[in-house]
This record gives structure tokens, C-alpha cells and sequence, in this order.
């Protein structure tokens, strides 16, 4: 990544999304030697997988997630209407199923490259983490939230932040997501 990035505006969402496409939690598994079914596309000109089924070592572990694959492919197979328990729909950037541990994991990735209110957003975890928990109560399922930041986080002026977060149970990673944090 750059450092002479600037930031603001438009330009953060496109950095951010840049950001976001590179530390993709269906690549990391592909590339740790997971065995991926893809079963859901995206429509229109995004032909990416929104969800698919992790194996290793032939042995079924989870299921991935992106964006609206959390509540197209876990959600409503299994009769639960996000209406019923939010009140607005949340779309996690990655999600994973761990079926060994039953946890629903919820990544969320954040990217800054200057001062502004991107890093605000990082007190809200503990808001949304609670909402997930009320859509996936029915599956009995715990929910772990984790962000993954950019290197402009990995600054002493966020040591507030990362000890809340700590203090409540969410962890968070610079760059990548190492997949022990999934439960792998």
C-alpha cells in the first residue's frame, strides 16, 4: 500500500475498498490450503462469491460469508427474517461459520490513511455485535466480532479505543487476519 496516500471523502471509500479486496477471508483460507465450495454469486457485474462451504482435509469446518451472503445463504435457509429481530440490516464485509465451535465470527475491515472520522467507527462494535447475536440466537449460535485495520491504526492515539475493545472481547489485527483468530 502506498503511504503517500491521501485520504477524505471519496478518496478514503476507494482506498478502503482497495484495502478491503486485498485481505479477503475467502483468500486467506485458499491460501492456508482450505478447500472452498463457492455456492453463491453476487448478481449483476460482480460475479464474486458471496458465501461457500470451508473444508480441510476433506472434512467440512464452515461456511464464509460476504455482505449479503450472511443473511441469503445462513439466515434464510434456516427461516430467519432479519425484520424480526433488527431493526436495520447490518452487512458484515467477511463472515465465518465455525461449525467445530459453533461461532459466527463477524470481520469487519477498516481503513484510514489520514485523520477523520473513519476511526470513530470503531466504538460501534460493540452495538453491532449485539444485533448479530440477536439474529443468529435461533441457531444458538456465540458471535465474535474482529476487525482487521489498516497500518494507520497502529498508532499510541488509539490505545483508548484498543482497550475498549479489548475489555469487551473484540480483538483486532493490522493488515491481516491470522486464522487461528476464527477458530482454525
Amino acid at each position: 500500500m502506498p503511504h503517500n496516500i491521501h485520504g477524505g471523502g471519496s478518496q478514503t471509500n476507494i482506498n478502503g475498498l482497495a484495502f478491503e479486496s486485498g485481505v479477503m477471508l475467502r483468500d486467506s483460507l485458499l491460501n492456508a490450503g482450505f478447500t472452498i465450495t463457492d455456492e453463491k454469486f453476487s448478481s449483476g457485474k460482480n460475479h464474486s462469491p458471496r458465501s461457500g462451504s470451508v473444508f480441510f482435509n476433506s472434512t467440512f469446518v464452515g461456511k464464509y460469508f460476504v455482505k449479503h451472503g450472511l443473511y441469503a445463504d445462513l439466515l434464510a435457509p434456516n427461516r430467519i427474517s432479519w425484520k424480526e429481530h433488527i431493526s436495520k440490516q447490518l452487512l458484515p464485509d467477511d463472515a465465518f461459520f465455525n461449525c467445530t465451535n459453533d461461532t459466527l465470527y463477524i470481520i469487519e475491515k477498516k481503513f484510514q490513511a489520514t485523520d477523520g472520522s473513519v476511526d470513530e467507527k470503531l466504538a460501534t462494535f460493540h452495538f453491532k455485535c449485539q444485533e448479530y447475536e440477536k439474529l443468529v440466537r435461533p441457531l444458538g449460535l456465540a458471535v465474535h466480532f474482529i476487525y482487521v485495520l489498516s497500518e494507520w491504526y497502529n498508532q499510541s492515539k488509539y490505545n483508548d479505543y484498543f482497550s475498549y475493545m479489548e475489555q469487551l472481547g473484540c480483538e483486532h489485527y493490522f493488515a491481516q487476519l491470522p486464522l487461528t483468530a476464527i477458530g482454525l
